[in-house]
């Protein structure tokens, strides 16, 4: 009876302890979730067609590289790994007061891996619900991503890698058992981790194996490790995808880049640069946007991967890159065409030559015509974010006072191939954004700039260059290089038709149609602003008998007169006095008193005048 009742109680124990050990499986993690969970330290930038383009870290104390599957550990390895530490390994149920490694069974360390437990019993429990809920395949492939080998290495991936510069796969029995040896011994010296290697080879029988570690090895033991990328194309892109919000993008990371598109602008950038040897320049950079999407295609930083400053995002002196801008501005206003004649130095110039010539006197005449603080609200609106208040840059806000991005630049330029609006950039197919398009431009006006900077060729392109800069556009792309203390035609332009070359090796670029709201009278007019077919010249203000209080001229004190249809050979008198050639708006400082302003042609006969008189303090006599 006594035997009975003992076998009752011994089967009734062993009952609830098989119903505890199933319940308790339900809620162990399972393998999967645990291998969807593991992230890399390291994150690879996947470009359009899924191809690395570059990696970035981004995690710190830790290196950890991809999963590697049971199948791509070496079979060596894995007899290494049950030499030293658990030989039973595929027939004990997780526990084995035999097992010799250091921290029990691999079951048993991979256990307290997943999750540390304060006792003996709970651990050892713990080993048997895990033995339970995962195979022993399970087990070895968790155990060799998980285990710390030496210092902030983890996972056999980064350990291989990392100390002997070889993917798991390739590792030989003797380089299988000086990582193994590192498991209980992560901070072992050179001599110790070699002694530990050794020992494990001669109880394998194959001591002979000890005599190929190599110096090479042992002193990577020694000094530290490295791990090179596997890519290096887009290192600055990286860095800006990395400190991006991105949804479910785990260890890959998908951008916009195209990475033959990337080889070709940064293997242009530094052979340009390189030929230049004399020159002290080093820093350069390039950027290409797709039109119709913004995608970006190709980001250079700079011309060293090992050079973290990023010249793209970096503000440089704009020189003459915003005239076009400028221009369009004003004659989206009506306040210029592109047949306007504007003073210069040695004659009046037409708006178009004044931009094709890169003149600066006419580019200061608009500005001061179309105000600073219009023209920087519209330097806002294409996406300049650095731009200081208005009364930093006065009237110079035409040439080069204003430092700009490059990348931002590029994006503006692309404005007006698209007719005028303004989009925002993307980076990757998974960016988030709140910042919708905008119209900047007409579409007249941006057609008007952009048939301005078409250069001619057998690819149909528009493109500003000078100073240090490149920028322009094709049908399908958008193209923008920077390089340091170069001039254009050293530095910029070289790179830039040799990117946009590739770019349309086998494809044509084609002109855009012509928008509505413009009309052709030998130039392009916004309608209502061409020429009518008799030209009449004319002063149209001041008005006759006009009177002028000088509290109401603008704060800058300058009154504006403004001609009608100006021709070359007239000019502006005032009481008498030649003003100079007749323009469409001419500035002057008003002075109280009575006036006659006359327009007279070549052979000084009066064509137009108007009488006007100014009230009140004089500016000289506040």
């Amino acid at each position: 009876m006594r035997h009975f009742v003992l076998t009752i109680a011994i089967l009734g124990s062993a009952l609830l302890l098989t119903v505890a050990l199933a319940l308790q499986v339900r809620h162990t993690p399972r393998f999967e979730t645990v291998r969807a969970g593991y992230l890399s330290s390291d994150r690879a930038i996947l470009d359009r067609n899924g191809q690395v383009v570059d990696e970035v870290r981004l995690e710190t104390g830790v290196r950890r590289l991809n999963w590697v599957r049971l199948s791509e550990v070496p079979a060596v390895l894995v007899d290494v790994l049950l030499q030293s530490e658990d030989k039973l390994f595929h027939y004990h149920p997780g526990l084995d007061p035999l097992a010799r490694g250091a921290g029990g069974t691999i079951s048993m360390q991979l256990s307290a891996l997943l999750e540390p437990s304060s006792g003996q019993l709970s651990h050892m429990w713990k080993t048997l619900v895990l033995e339970a809920a995962w195979n022993k395949r399970e087990i070895l492939e968790a155990y060799f991503n998980l285990t710390v080998f030496r210092g902030e290495l983890q996972g056999i991936a980064a350990a291989s890698l990392g100390l002997l510069d070889k993917p798991p796969a390739d590792l030989t029995l003797a380089e299988s058992a000086l990582l193994v040896a590192l498991i209980h011994a992560p901070n072992a010296s050179l001599a110790q981790a070699q002694g530990r290697a050794c020992q494990l080879l001669r109880k394998m029988k194959t001591p002979e194996d000890c005599a190929s570690l190599s110096a090479r090895h042992l002193n990577s033991i020694e000094q530290g490790y490295s791990i090179r990328p596997f890519a290096r194309l887009a290192p600055h892109m990286a860095r800006h995808l990395a400190a991006m919000t991105l949804p479910n993008s785990g260890s890959l990371v998908r951008s916009t880049l195209d990475r033959q598109i990337q080889w070709v602008a940064m293997v242009s950038l530094q052979t340009q640069i390189a030929s230049l040897q004399s020159q002290s320049s080093s820093d350069g950079a390039v950027v290409v946007i797709e039109n119709d999407s913004g995608n970006v295609l190709a980001y250079v930083g700079n011309t060293r991967a090992g050079n973290k400053t990023d010249a793209a995002l970096d503000p440089h002196p704009a020189g003459s890159t915003l005239k076009p801008f400028l221009y369009a501005k004003a004659i989206d206003e009506r306040i210029l065409t592109a047949a306007t004649r504007l003073e210069d130095i040695s004659k009046p110039v037409t708006t178009r030559a004044a931009l094709s010539a890169d003149l600066n006197l006419p580019a200061v005449k608009t500005l001061e015509l179309l105000g600073v603080e219009t023209f920087l609200q519209t330097m806002t609106e294409l996406g300049f974010t650095n731009l200081e208040r208005p009364e930093v840059y006065g009237p110079t806000l035409a040439l080069s006072t204003a430092d700009v991005r490059l990348v931002e630049l590029t994006n503006a330029y692309r404005t007006l191939v698209n007719g005028g609006m303004w989009s925002p950039l993307h980076y990757s197919p998974d960016q988030l954004s709140e910042v919708s398009a905008q119209r900047v431009f007409s579409p007249a006006a941006a057609f008007v700039i952009t048939e301005m900077l078409i250069k001619p060729g057998a690819l149909w392109t528009a493109l500003k260059s000078g100073d240090n800069w490149c920028v322009g556009f094709s049908e399908k792309y958008t193209v923008g290089v920077w390089t340091a203390e170069l001039s254009a035609a050293q530095g910029a332009t070289p790179v830039w038709q040799e990117v946009m070359g590739f770019l349309h090796g086998h494809e044509a670029s084609r002109a855009p149609d012509v928008p509505r709201g413009l009309v052709k009278r030998n130039e392009w007019f916004l309608s209502g602003t061409e020429p009518s077919r008799r030209v009449i010249s004319r002063i149209a203000y001041p008005k006759n008998h006009d009177l002028i209080a000088l509290d109401s001229v603008l704060k800058d004190r300058r009154l504006f007169f403004q001609i009608v249809a100006p021709q070359t050979d007239q000019n502006l008198y005032l009481n008498g006095h030649r003003l100079g050639l007749a323009q469409p708006f001419q500035a002057w400082e008003p002075h109280s008193g009575k006036y006659k302003l006359e327009l007279r042609d070549s052979q000084g006969q009066v064509i137009d005048k108007i009488r006007f008189e100014v009230r009140g303090r004089s500016v000289a006599s506040r």
